[in-house]
Order: C-alpha cells, then structure tokens, then sequence
C-alpha cells in the first residue's frame, strides 16, 4: 500500500463521518417530523369521518396509522442517541432501555403494521376476486381479530429480542 492510499481512506472516514453527521443531524429529524405531521393529519381525518363506527377499513387504517405514529415517536431517542458523543455518561435507565426495549418496541410496531397492510391487501384481494364473498370478510369482528393476531405475532415475534439483549459495562 502507497502512502497515498492511506490518505485516500482517511478522506474518506472523514467524509462518512460528515455524511453521518448530516443524516443524522438534519434528514432524520425532518423525517420524522413529516411522518409525525402526516400521521397526525391522517388519525385527525379517522376521527372526523361519518362511517368509521361500522367500517372494517377504518379499523385498519387507524391502526396503521397509530402504530406508525408510536414508531415515530419510539424512533426519536434512537435517533437521538446517534448524535450524541460516545464519550456522554448515560444513566442506567437509559443503557436498560436501549439495550431491551428501544428495538423490540420500535421493531414491534413496524411489524404491526406491516401485518395491518398484509390483511388489508387480503381484504381488497377478496373483495376483487370474491366479490360475493367480500360481504362476510368485510366486517368490524374480522378487522379486530385481524389486528389482534397482528399484534399478536409482532409481539411474538420480536420479544426474545427484548430478553436476549445484555448490557455490558
């Protein structure tokens, strides 16, 4: 190896440090705001709609909307936690969070609803396909047993990842 290719790797630590710092600094945030605005709006137009009380559909978007907010909001202290100085002494509390509950919480709720749109996607492939069979599946006790074995199985799914994380000092 040349010295100049030392130099090379260098530059280029440097410029994915600064590149890091830029994501994580200023496109995070404003994504999670927007997302954060957004799914606001979107629960704010759930709570205002006429039909919502008797609509399978509603059931689902508001619980992918909810759960996609939760994961905004979950997403902030892990976003936080990269721009902050390695060097910076945490709390006990806080190790304990990020090592057991900051992932599998953020990962359970994205799991969550990528079930909702899994039984969403069958709801209209049924209603296409099936259509003298649709009337039967598009009912509000489907909708909330769908949503119960989707968090059902994100919980599942994602908890031993709570009990198999260890904090080392």
């Amino acid at each position: 190896m040349f010295p100049s290719d030392f130099l090379k790797a260098e530059e280029e630590s440097d410029q994915l440090k600064n590149l890091r710092q830029i994501t994580n600094k200023i496109v995070l945030p404003t994504i999670i705001i927007l997302g954060i605005v957004l799914n606001l709006f979107g629960l704010a137009s759930f709570a205002v709609a006429k039909r919502r009380k008797d609509n399978a559909t509603y059931i689902y978007a508001f619980c992918l909307g909810t759960s996609n907010l939760i994961a905004m909001f979950l997403y902030i202290p892990f976003v936080l936690q990269n721009t902050v100085e390695e060097e910076k002494c945490l709390s006990w509390a806080n190790v304990w969070y990020q090592a057991h509950l900051q992932l599998p919480l953020l990962n359970t709720c994205l799991t969550f609803s990528i079930h909702i749109l899994v039984w969403m996607s069958l709801e209209r492939y049924i209603s296409v396909y099936q259509p003298t069979s649709f009337h039967r599946i598009h009912r509000r006790c489907i909708a909330k047993l769908g949503i119960s074995v989707s968090m059902g199985i994100a919980i599942i799914s994602q908890g031993p990842l709570a009990i198999l994380s260890a904090v080392h000092f």
